[in-house]
């Protein structure tokens, strides 16, 4: 059961001279679907590496926890 991920981006676009006005998208937060309304809860490090931060808690929770732990937040 799972195999779902939700990953949770935020759009910037380039203010650099030699790209200017180009999108990109960068990841700060990921729901991994682990069984019936269970989720792991990952943080997009600096290194670009995912790390877990909350283990098996329900939608409603991972929810309350995405919008409560700014180390979630986009910067």
């Amino acid at each position: 059961m799972g195999g779902g991920r939700y990953r949770f981006i935020q759009r910037f676009r380039s203010g650099w001279e030699q790209n200017r006005g180009e999108e990109f998208e960068s990841p700060f937060a990921r729901l991994d679907c682990i069984g019936p309304d269970r989720f792991d809860i990952y943080w997009m490090r600096h290194t670009g590496k995912w790390w877990p931060l909350h283990a098996n808690v329900t939608l409603a929770e991972a929810l309350q926890i995405l919008e409560a732990d700014e180390l979630l937040h986009p910067v």
